[in-house]
């Protein structure tokens, strides 16, 4: 028969059995619970590291691409702005950092985009997303250029986010307008009668095709071997030209003297980037007052020789541009 003594050591061993059991299920509860931390981690740490591979690529190709890249928030408000577009706008990141995308909009496209804006955060309806579409942008110094817009959207958690690919078209447009100008040129080449009636059509075709304002023909006169202005256009759009024009019209050239006297001379085209800085240009004075800078002059040549020159003005100061230099 057991005695009180065999039943306090069999108590005894029940209950050290189940302080191990215990702590073995307790060692066993606690190492789960550290596997399934470290597990986390591992999770949390290899989520993190492809978090920062996939930032460390976006910011990469966001460097990297030819295109100006800028995203938006809901508000409109630029919040990533890479190189391309400081090359492309003239604003630094810093100082385009939180501006409203209306910073680099002409006036009359703003309006039209706030709406727009509103509509895809409040309905979610898009327009323009995945659509590209050809506008003009507004660069620093308040010039505009004509762009290739291409939008897209997405939504977090928390707030709608805005990216704009934009395409600098400036030297597509340019290439598009000399090789319209060439076969225009051409053209009427072949259908004018006269010389002088090739000149007046050359000179409306060319400044319709392209952004000169104001073109003028010089005809050479054998006898005296100067140049007399034989025709004018302007842009009908604007105003205020008319003194230059009419001190044009009573001007004659030499060889050598103004810019159709240089091109007369050398035989080639000339190009002026700003009249306003030109030492040899006589009629500065009406220049400067139709607001005039930029000007172009190439020769007119026929199979007697030299007949004359055409010139054309631009209101803005523009650096040479030697492809349309080598087109004439």
């Amino acid at each position: 028969q057991p005695t009180a003594s065999d039943n306090s050591e069999t108590s005894d061993l029940l209950i050290g059995t189940m302080n191990h059991v215990s702590s073995l299920l307790l060692l066993l509860l606690f190492g789960g619970v550290c596997a399934w931390i470290a597990q986390q981690q591992t999770k949390h740490l290899h989520t993190r590291d492809s978090l920062a591979d996939l930032e460390a690529t976006l910011t990469s190709f966001a460097l990297s691409t030819p295109d100006a890249l800028i995203l938006a928030n809901d508000q409109g408000n630029i919040v990533s702005w890479n190189s391309r577009a400081v090359t492309m706008f003239g604003y630094s990141e810093k100082e385009a950092l939180g501006q409203p995308l209306t910073l680099i909009m002409p006036k009359r496209y703003r309006e039209s985009h706030v709406q727009g804006l509103r509509r895809v955060c409040e309905t979610g309806e898009t327009r323009m997303i995945g659509r590209p579409a050809e506008l003009s942008g507004l660069r620093k110094d308040n010039t505009e250029f004509p762009i290739e817009l291409s939008l897209a959207t997405w939504q977090t958690n928390r707030t709608r986010f805005f990216s704009a690919f934009l395409r600098d078209l400036t030297n597509q447009k340019r290439l598009e307008a000399r090789q319209s100008v060439q076969l225009a040129i051409s053209q009427v080449l072949m259908e004018a009668e006269t010389f002088e009636q090739a000149g007046d059509r050359i000179l409306q075709t060319v400044g319709n095709l392209t952004d000169w304002e104001v073109g003028l023909i010089w005809l050479l006169d054998q006898r005296t071997q100067s140049l007399n202005c034989a025709g004018v256009w302007e842009n009908p759009t604007r105003q205020g030209r008319d003194r230059f024009l009419m001190q044009s019209l009573l001007t004659t050239f030499s060889s050598g003297v103004g810019l159709p006297g240089r091109v007369f001379a050398s035989g080639e085209p000339c190009w002026i980037a700003n009249v306003v800085k030109d030492e040899n240009f006589p009629r500065l004075e009406f220049a400067q007052e139709a607001d005039l800078h930029a000007a172009f002059g190439f020769p007119i040549k026929g199979s007697q020789g030299f007949l004359g020159v055409i010139e054309f003005f631009a209101p803005k100061v523009q650096p040479p541009d030697t492809s349309l230099l080598h087109m004439f």
